[in-house]
């Protein structure tokens, strides 16, 4: 199974899980069966039209995943996806 991480400011929307683990080929694949049981972490990360929301950072393992195709990335039953919001400051 594919390991899904979530830092703190997203697990209020899936019951404070810190890691999932879900089936898929894909990220998108991996990501719909999450959405499935959580569908109110899609609207965390997606906008309306399905779009990844700019401030949304998604690793397949610690490979940085930014290309338009990047749902189609292709994903190992031991690989972890993570997903990170950007962080910025002064």
């Amino acid at each position: 199974m594919v390991t899904v991480k979530l830092p703190g400011l997203y697990r209020y929307y899936v019951k404070n899980a810190k890691d999932l683990c879900y089936n898929g080929q894909t990220v998108r694949e991996v990501l719909d069966a999450v959405f499935s049981d959580y569908p109110a972490l899609r609207n965390q990360l997606f906008d309306v039209e399905g779009e990844k929301k700019r401030h949304i950072n998604i690793f397949v393992n610690k490979a940085s995943i930014k290309d338009l195709e990047f749902l189609e990335t292709p994903v190992q039953p031991d690989d972890v996806i993570t997903i990170l919001p950007n962080i910025s400051g002064g």
